[in-house]
């Protein structure tokens, strides 16, 4: 047999080597991120969670104060750090007793 035939076959092998272990790992991935799908699906659909409320915000008097105040209804970090900068007047102590419920 001639060296070239033996090239080709060599070279031939390799890259059906090449292409069917590519295959075996687009199949292994696919069967992985159906299956991280059908997780997620299963998790987000609960019937248990049809009825829960997101996006639920509960404001403390001056934030609710400044949201309902004047045209401009967003509050900027400029006014919580001018607000925080002239309430605060040095170091707090916090006391307190925790009570986990």
């Amino acid at each position: 047999m001639d060296v070239i035939y033996i090239i080709s076959i060599a070279a031939g092998g390799a890259f059906a080597a090449l292409l069917l272990s590519a295959l075996v790992y687009f199949l292994i991935v696919n069967a992985k991120n159906n299956e991280r799908r059908r997780q997620l699906e299963k998790m987000y659909n609960d019937e248990h969670l049809a009825k829960m409320e997101y996006d639920v915000a509960e404001y403390d008097d001056e934030t609710s104060r400044k949201l309902s105040g004047g045209s401009e209804s967003q509050i900027t970090i400029d006014d919580v750090l001018t607000d925080a900068v002239d309430k605060s007047d040095g170091i707090e102590e916090i006391t307190g007793t925790y009570k986990p419920e």
